[in-house]
């Protein structure tokens, strides 16, 4: 039989690539991948924020996480610069790359409190007239997960009356606590 190199091979003839049968072929490639998968890091989660939140610094990891939930519905793509900021990782520390749907699962607590993610249902109201009694800036660094409610700008736009969001239950408790103080 004749011998496939470099792709080359007789038509009708059986298909080899390399010096090799096309089914040991696919099977050495196959253990290979194998090979090379056992040699990639397993984390969990909680493995995955702390060692993340370490590899970026803590005011990246807070913009990272908070960017992720910075609009409702969430959008099915990550922003590039949230992409590099993964692969760099998942380069450095030999991890699978992270899917957007696992970044979702893994990144599902609060930056600031750190307690896991809860899903709501909240109403849409008016952002143009809301009077906000405590800076934004502040709102950002003590309770930036609190999603009490989706203001949008309803004199120009069309919204349902409610939207799923999630929120930082300490969030919550920190943000009525500020409202209660002023």
């Amino acid at each position: 039989m004749p011998i496939k190199w470099f792709g080359l091979h007789t038509v009708g003839q059986p298909e080899y690539g390399f010096g090799l049968r096309t089914s040991r072929r696919n099977k050495l490639l196959a253990l290979a991948k194998r090979c090379a998968s056992l040699t990639k890091t397993q984390l969990t989660p909680e493995e995955i924020r702390t060692r993340f939140q370490e590899f970026v610094g803590d005011e990246d990891y807070i913009n990272f996480v908070l960017s992720l939930y910075d609009r409702f519905p969430r959008p099915e793509n990550l922003h590039l610069w949230q992409e590099k900021l993964l692969t760099d990782f998942s380069n450095k520390f030999g991890t699978d790359p992270i899917n957007t749907t696992d970044v979702y699962k893994i990144f599902s607590h609060c930056p600031i409190h750190d307690f896991e993610l809860k899903p709501d249902k909240v109403v849409i109201v008016n952002g143009n007239e809301i009077a906000a009694s405590i800076p934004y800036e502040k709102e950002r660094e003590l309770f930036p997960l609190a999603n009490v409610n989706a203001p949008r700008d309803l004199d120009r736009f069309e919204y349902p009356e409610s939207v799923e969001v999630v929120y930082c239950e300490r969030c919550r408790e920190v943000k009525n606590a500020a409202q209660h103080s002023s």
